[in-house]
């Protein structure tokens, strides 16, 4: 008889399992099967063929009864699940394939269809393993351990080894991360709240199992969403123009506190005129020179004032910017709406500029004013008649 060709140690393994004799475990070890080959099949070749395959599934042969010994787990061919599950404990995370189940009858090699519930729930676990991988910080243990820092208070690590009793189905795993983990929309915020609801199931200890995660999955993405629509209820239409509208009248209040801060201290100003006006002497040159350094003190501390009033109103409108970029950020059906009632803001902000302007130069005025008025007064007069000589003559031209 023909011997077929083996594509791989998982095609011959079955191959042995179908045509060898009295197959049974080694007496020194129950994981190495013996069989006898069939006569009409050409033992030399046959083991040829198996050495030459590798991946240790072939042990080794006695010519003289036609026996061969050889490992079917070696080539992904388990008695159950729960053995595989032990054999496998190194790559809990990924699906070996092709690999069959002896006990159930079942091949998987790529596909679902026909698996039975035992071998879908494991699936399920795997899907759930990486979908931790991706959320979580690092890993550790060959990638047995995830680590997860949430927060400074929420530090925890997630335990990848499971068994057989820790399979269960994970009803909705699929559309969760599609929606949660591998969706582009909104990413960011959904795998901060995704952490989130972990760091709550493992809220008081530094280890929770990933058999804990596959029994609460469902209270788990039921939080998830929870968290995920209040974080939605945020961006709704309603409370985007209310937010808007709030915020937008705490800046205008904001601004006019800008120039209302000093308008009992801009009141001074034509008194400072007045009583400079008419406290300076002739002669009196200390008197004046008092009077001089007194209004350049006040006026210097109302130039800081100003300034101090600029860099508020420079702030407030630095900030307008942040709330309008953040707006520009959400959907246009939503964003387009209310994007021109910054318009207002920016204008009342160029405006309460140009009025602390102005008084800057109603500042300067005043100390020249009393400048002028003290340097007059020390030169007796003088300067103010030359300048009344001056004015006569340009009317007489």
């Amino acid at each position: 008889m023909q011997l077929p060709v083996f594509e791989s140690p998982h095609d011959a393994a079955l191959w042995l399992l179908k045509e060898l004799e009295g197959v049974a475990p080694h007496a020194l070890d129950d994981q190495v099967l013996c069989g006898r080959l069939p006569d009409a099949h050409d033992f030399a070749a046959a083991v040829a063929r198996l050495e030459a395959l590798g991946g240790g599934l072939f042990q080794d042969s006695t010519s003289r009864t036609r026996e061969i010994r050889f490992a079917p787990e070696r080539a992904a061919v388990y008695s159950n699940l729960a053995r595989m599950l032990i054999v496998q404990k190194a790559n809990l995370t990924g699906i070996p394939e092709p690999f069959t189940l002896l006990d159930s009858g079942v091949t998987y090699r790529g596909s679902s269809e026909g698996m039975p519930a035992d071998v879908l729930n494991y699936f399920g676990v795997v899907a759930l393993c990486q979908m931790l991988i991706v959320l979580s910080d690092y890993s550790t243990q060959s990638g047995r351990s995830l680590h997860f820092v949430v927060r400074p208070d929420a530090k925890f690590s997630v335990s990848l080894e499971y068994g057989a009793a820790d399979l269960v189905a994970l009803d909705g795993l699929g559309e969760f991360k599609s929606e949660f983990v591998d969706s582009d929309f909104h990413s960011a915020e959904k795998h901060a709240i995704a952490r989130d609801g972990l760091a709550e199931m493992a809220r008081g200890v530094d280890e929770i199992s990933i058999s804990l995660v596959v029994n609460k999955f469902s209270t788990y993405s039921r939080n998830v969403r929870a968290s995920y629509a209040l974080l939605l209820s945020k961006f709704s239409a309603a409370s985007v123009s209310k937010e808007v509208d709030k915020q937008n009248l705490e800046d205008t209040l904001r601004l006019n506190k800008s120039f209302s801060d000093i308008q009992n201290q801009l009141l001074a100003l034509p008194a400072a005129l007045l009583i400079a006006g008419a406290s300076v002497s002739e002669g009196a040159i200390f008197k004046n020179l008092s009077i001089l350094l007194g209004l350049s003190i006040f006026v210097a501390l109302m130039w800081m004032l100003i300034s101090n009033q600029q860099n508020s109103v420079h702030a407030i409108r630095s900030e307008i910017d942040v709330r309008k970029t953040s707006l520009e950020a959400q959907p246009a059906a939503v964003s387009d709406q209310y994007i021109d009632v910054f318009d207002d803001l920016y204008r009342r902000v160029l405006h309460q500029l140009k009025v602390l302007k102005m008084v800057r130069g109603f500042v300067v005025l005043v100390f020249v004013s009393v400048l002028y008025i003290v340097v007059d007064g020390l030169a007796s007069g003088s300067i103010s008649g030359w300048l009344a000589s001056f004015v006569r003559m340009v009317l007489c031209l």
